[in-house]
């Protein structure tokens, strides 16, 4: 009986034990960009923005344009909700557009720290 007892807890012991919360691959987050840039190069910004996403994993959810304090420069505001799959696109872009020479400045950020289905 002892020895039975002890077989089942230890073959018990070498499976592997699911994690409490599995992470599901379906989940996306929710992220911020905002893209300080030259006012008279807004709409080639945004359509390189909107050919990178139409490209990759990551869907927008916003796009606003607000003026800056100073005349000649534009913010662009774009929420984007991103699989973890699609986090590199997102990089990737962030990147791209950090090369361009009338881009200012570009930060990003997660808006929450709650996934979205």
């Amino acid at each position: 009986m002892r020895l039975a007892k002890f077989m089942q807890l230890f073959h018990a012991s070498l499976m592997p034990m699911a994690p409490a919360n599995p992470p599901r691959p379906d989940l996306r987050m929710p992220y911020q960009l905002d893209v300080v840039c030259h006012a008279a190069d807004t709409d080639e910004i945004s359509c390189l923005i909107r050919q990178h996403l139409t490209l990759s994993l990551a869907d927008a959810q916003a796009m606003f344009v607000a003026p800056q304090l100073r005349g000649d420069l534009t913010q662009l505001t774009l929420r984007v909700l991103c699989s973890k799959a699609g986090h590199a696109s997102l990089v990737r872009l962030v990147h791209r557009l950090g090369l361009e020479r009338t881009v200012r400045s570009v930060q990003w950020r997660p808006v929450t720290s709650q996934p979205l289905n």
